[in-house]
């Protein structure tokens, strides 16, 4: 076996998987953080991905925060963005 420490899991949050929709709320990011926590039996992420990015800076904000509890937390260790604009990545800096 590999140790946990050796390895780097990625993971993402967004999507909805019983519809495909796109839920960005700080209660579907804990949710999901929750549930990829179970479902690959850790403790932690290394990188958690936002999967689609809000429009507005705001609501990434409103993201971000969210994160920024689970990084508290010790759920996750870093953050992720996919699919993002250089204003948007140093917005969220």
């Amino acid at each position: 076996g590999i140790a946990r420490a050796d390895l780097c899991i990625a993971s993402k949050c967004g999507f909805v998987t019983k519809d495909w929709s796109i839920d960005l709320s700080p209660r579907h990011i804990h949710e999901a953080c929750e549930a990829s926590l179970e479902n690959l039996n850790t403790a932690y992420i290394d990188i958690y991905y936002l999967h689609r990015l809000p429009k507005t800076k705001q609501a990434l904000t409103h993201c971000l925060e969210a994160l920024v509890v689970l990084l508290h937390e010790g759920k996750i260790k870093q953050v992720g963005l996919s699919e993002a604009s250089a204003e948007m990545i140093q917005h969220a800096h």
